[in-house]
């Protein structure tokens, strides 16, 4: 996210930007919103795995703390429903990681705080890798028998 967010926050100076993470493993949301570096509870899962952390790191958050406006949380169901609409609307095949700014996106507080300003734009940074079958599956909603992965 600190590479990201200084990137960003040079060409698109008026952007608001915003982690997001898998809920119950938001060290960076919770550290932002504190002011210092917080950890996550070891023992806590998520199937957006490719992402956590146990916490921010001593270099990276003072960076992601200038440049951010704050933290988003989203649940494993919400990451699946984004890998879905990635699928569906895009043909995007994201891990459940790589959906979760999408995810944060089609949440109805964020579409809400758009309505009736068509110069907004929401940006998503996502993740793509080798996937498990079982993850492509419950993102699109399909038993294992109707997907093939080759």
């Amino acid at each position: 996210m600190a590479g990201t967010a200084l990137a960003l926050s040079e060409h698109f100076r008026q952007a608001k930007l915003y982690t997001v993470e898998p809920d119950g493993l938001d060290d960076t949301a919770r550290s932002l919103a504190v002011g210092k570096r917080q950890t996550n509870d070891p023992s806590a899962r998520s199937i957006c795995d490719a992402i956590v952390t146990p916490s921010p790191g001593l270099l990276t958050f003072p960076i992601i703390q200038s440049k951010a406006a704050g933290g988003k949380v989203v649940t494993d169901e919400e990451a699946l429903s984004a890998m879905k609409t990635a699928w569906d609307y895009f043909k995007l095949t994201v891990e459940p990681g790589g959906a979760v700014a999408l995810a944060a996106s089609l949440k109805q507080e964020v579409i809400a705080s758009h309505t009736g300003d068509k110069r907004k734009t929401v940006g998503c940074y996502t993740l793509w890798r080798q996937l498990q079958s079982g993850y492509i599956c419950a993102g699109l909603g399909r038993p294992y028998s109707h997907l093939v992965i080759c």
